[in-house]
C-alpha cells in the first residue's frame, strides 16, 4: 500500500514539473536562422562545374553502355520500388 502511495507522489511530481518546464520551453526565444548571400554569378558555378566534369572524365573514364546503363536503371527503380 505504501508503494502504491510512493508511485503516485511521483508520478504527480513528475507531471507538475513538466507543466512548469512546458510553458518556460515555450517561451524562449527560438535561433533565427539566416541564409548566407551568394557570392558567387551562375554563371561562375555553371563554368566551375563544366571544368570539374571534364577533370572527372580525365581521371575517371565515364562508362557509355547503354546495356550497363539500363540494368543500373532498372536495380535503382526495384530499389525504389522494394522500400
Amino acid at each position: 500500500m505504501k508503494n502504491r502511495n510512493l508511485g503516485k507522489r511521483i508520478g504527480t511530481a513528475a507531471l507538475a514539473a513538466a507543466l512548469w518546464i512546458l510553458p518556460v520551453a515555450a517561451s524562449a526565444q527560438t535561433t533565427q536562422i539566416k541564409i548566407p548571400s551568394n557570392k558567387y554569378k551562375i554563371q561562375d558555378d555553371v563554368k566551375l562545374g563544366s571544368q570539374a566534369a571534364v577533370e572527372i572524365e580525365r581521371q575517371f573514364p565515364v562508362l557509355r553502355d547503354a546495356d550497363a546503363n539500363d540494368y543500373v536503371d532498372r536495380v535503382g527503380h526495384d530499389l525504389v520500388a522494394a522500400i
